[in-house]
C-alpha cells in the first residue's frame, strides 16, 4: 500500500489510526545504498514521552555499531535545513539517544527528491544526503 499526499496532511495519523501500530514499513526501490555487506534493521522510531518527543521516519540500525537516523523531506528545489528545523533535529538526536540508551555512534541521514542545499546547517549535522537518484537508480 502506498500512501501519498501533500505535507502536513495527516497521512501518518491515518495509517496510525486505521491499522492501530501493527504494521510495517516496507522499502523498495533503495537500488544505489550500500551498507558494504554490514547487517542493518530497519524501523521507524517515536518517543513515548508527551511534551518534548520526537519521531523519527526511518531508523537503519547497523550491526557496525552505527544507527543511520533518517529524515524524508520533499521540496521541490534542494531542501534546506533553516536554524529552526536544525534546533528540532538536534532535539530528535538528543530524546532518541536519551530514550533508548543507545551507545552507538548516530548519523544524520537526509533524504530528498531533489537533494540538500549545503548550509552551514546542513554541515554541521548532516552525515549523509540521499535523492531520488539514490532511491530509484
Amino acid at each position: 500500500m502506498a500512501v501519498y499526499g501533500r505535507r502536513r496532511v495527516g497521512k501518518t495519523f491515518l495509517v496510525r489510526n486505521v491499522f492501530e501500530d501493527a504494521f510495517n514499513f516496507q522499502l523498495s526501490g533503495v537500488a544505489k545504498v550500500d551498507l558494504g555487506g554490514v547487517y542493518a534493521e530497519i524501523s521507524t522510531w517515536r518517543s513515548g514521552k508527551a511534551g518534548q518527543g520526537a519521531q523519527i521516519d526511518l531508523l537503519i540500525d547497523r550491526k557496525d555499531r552505527v544507527i543511520n537516523i533518517c529524515e524524508m523531506k520533499y521540496s521541490v528545489k534542494p531542501f534546506a535545513i533553516s536554524k529552526s528545523y536544525a534546533e528540532n533535529l538536534r532535539n530528535k538526536l538528543m530524546v532518541f539517544r536519551t530514550e533508548t540508551g543507545t551507545k552507538k555512534t548516530l548519523f544524520l541521514t537526509i533524504i530528498t527528491a531533489n537533494g540538500l542545499a549545503v548550509n552551514e546547517y546542513s554541515q554541521q549535522l548532516v552525515q549523509d544526503a540521499l535523492d531520488m537518484n539514490a532511491l530509484f537508480g
